[in-house]
């Protein structure tokens, strides 16, 4: 039982490692397009709520 646990713990916290990079990667795609438009901090305390 704690074995299986264990893996699905690991799993999950890879699943969520990739997730979090690709949203951090996208969100700097954006935030690198936005700062051209000068909408930049607007955006970001939208994000912070």
């Amino acid at each position: 039982m704690f074995k299986a646990f264990n893996s699905i713990k690991e799993i999950l916290l890879v699943f969520y490692q990739v997730l979090f990079v690709e949203a951090k990667e996208r969100y700097e795609i954006t935030e690198f397009y936005l700062e051209k438009c000068g909408h930049n901090k607007k955006v970001r305390n939208l994000i912070k709520k």
